[in-house]
C-alpha cells in the first residue's frame, strides 16, 4: 500500500513538472539575460600601490620598539584621516598638473600598515590606468612633506 503511496506521488510531481517546466525555463533565461548584462557594463578595476618606509634614520634594518611602531601607525592613520578632508590634496595635484579633483582621489586611496616594520602600503584603485603613477607620487610627496612639518626627526623613503 506503502509502495502505491509513493508511486501515485511521484507520478504527481512528475505531472505538476512537466506541467510548469516552462517557468524554470523562463526565469533561468531572465535571471541570465540579466548577469549578463551587469557583467557587460562592468568596468576593468586597476591598482597601483608604493611602499613607503617611515623611520628614525636611513637604515631599514634598524630595529624598532614597540611603541615607535606605534607612533608610526598612529600618523598613518592620522594622515588617512586628514587626506580625506576635502580639499587637501587639491594644491598637491594642481602642482603636479593632474586633471582629477581631491574627492576623486580621496575615496581611491588606501593605505595598510605593517605591524612589524615602519613601513606602509599606499594603494591607488582607478577605472583608467591614466596618471595613476602621478598620483601615486603627488600622494607620497605630500605625505613626506606633513611628515616634516609634524616631525622633523622622521625619515621617509619611498621604497617601491
Amino acid at each position: 500500500m506503502e509502495d502505491r503511496l509513493i508511486n501515485f506521488e511521484f507520478e504527481e510531481l512528475w505531472y505538476l513538472f512537466k506541467k510548469k517546466f516552462w517557468i524554470i525555463i523562463v526565469i533561468t533565461v531572465i535571471t541570465t539575460s540579466l548577469a549578463v548584462l551587469k557583467v557587460s557594463k562592468l568596468q576593468p578595476s586597476y591598482s597601483a600601490s608604493a611602499k613607503v618606509f617611515m623611520g628614525n634614520g636611513n637604515d631599514m634594518l634598524e630595529i624598532y620598539s614597540e611603541s615607535e611602531l606605534s607612533y608610526y601607525s598612529q600618523f598613518i592613520t592620522i594622515f588617512s584621516e586628514i587626506s580625506k578632508i576635502d580639499g587637501f590634496l587639491d594644491d598637491t595635484l594642481k602642482k603636479n598638473k593632474i586633471s582629477k579633483t581631491s574627492d576623486q582621489v580621496k575615496y581611491a586611496i588606501s593605505y595598510s600598515v605593517s605591524t612589524t616594520a615602519p613601513i606602509f602600503t599606499l594603494n591607488y584603485t582607478s577605472s583608467s590606468t591614466n596618471e595613476m603613477e602621478d598620483i601615486l607620487n603627488a600622494v607620497c610627496e605630500k605625505f613626506e612633506y606633513e611628515i616634516k612639518e609634524i616631525d622633523s626627526r622622521v625619515k621617509v623613503k619611498i621604497l617601491e
